[in-house]
């Protein structure tokens, strides 16, 4: 179920990659290295803000 699901994961990544013209690496670094942690310290401070 878990390989289903990853190369699932991959084929969008694949396919976004292809659309956009770059590499499926550089998508998955602009992703995971960039994006994600700017959204997760976006929330975080949201977070404080209404908690706190």
């Amino acid at each position: 179920m878990s390989d289903k699901i990853f190369q699932w994961c991959v084929d969008i990544l694949e396919f976004m990659a292809d659309k956009l013209n770059i590499s499926y690496q550089k998508l998955n670094v602009i992703l995971f290295v960039v994006i994600m942690p700017i959204v997760f310290i976006v929330l975080l401070v949201l977070l404080f803000i209404k908690c706190g």
